[in-house]
């Protein structure tokens, strides 16, 4: 029984490190579903979602647990398509709806997971912190890269059309499309670190330190 129950416990911890860990590497995709890049993460959470939600008390968990702004904005989402159902005969941009409805419910997938793994998140926090180190790394390899006068990104293995090139000017971009990308997965992990590890002042320290490397 002890060793059923071991195995469980090490099964969700290390998901919940992978899914924190794969918001990080954004850019990293396995091609196209029409307008919609499938990334990492969307694979990742998708995967987790279905294995989890059939779990004893998980519905239940995450109705119990879902934030109600969440609920809100996700009523004016379906008010919204609502709209574009209504317009879509005269002004279209029903495929551009479709394809950010598609992302948002992923989103709310990988938010369940969350809550699914609320027992755990302190694997998720290790993966984001994992992810914020790879970031990093990558950072000061393209960095290097600049200042000899050549680039270094990852737009060669998963092309992108957004994807920032540093040929003129070098700004910190990492596993990201671009810099603002990586500075609102940065910042949001900084503040989610902060939160966990209010009363560890060793552990926040690091984070901070690391921080100032980016900035």
């Amino acid at each position: 029984m002890s060793m059923k129950i071991s195995k469980k416990y090490n099964a969700e911890a290390i998901a919940a490190y992978i899914l924190g860990f794969s918001t990080s590497v954004y850019v990293i995709n396995f091609g196209n579903i029409g307008y919609t890049t499938v990334r990492l993460d969307i694979i990742i959470s998708i995967i987790l979602f279905f294995t989890l939600i059939f779990k004893k008390n998980s519905i239940t968990n995450i109705v119990k647990y879902f934030n109600n702004h969440i609920l809100i904005f996700s009523v004016i989402v379906v008010i919204s398509g609502l709209n574009v159902i209504y317009y879509s005969t005269t002004i279209g941009h029903g495929d551009r709806f479709l394809k950010t409805l598609i992302i948002y419910i992923v989103c709310l997938m990988t938010y369940s997971c969350v809550l699914l793994l609320k027992d755990k998140k302190q694997y998720i926090i290790k993966g984001l912190l994992m992810g914020l180190i790879v970031n990093i790394l990558l950072s000061f390899i393209q960095y290097f890269s600049f200042e000899i006068g050549s680039y270094f990104t990852l737009y060669s293995i998963f092309p992108q059309s957004s994807f920032y090139i540093p040929i003129y000017n070098f700004r910190t971009q990492g596993f990201f499309l671009e810099p603002s990308h990586m500075m609102q997965f940065f910042i949001s992990t900084f503040f989610l670190f902060l939160i966990v590890y209010k009363n560890n002042w060793r552990k926040k320290v690091i984070l901070i330190f690391l921080m100032l490397i980016v900035f």
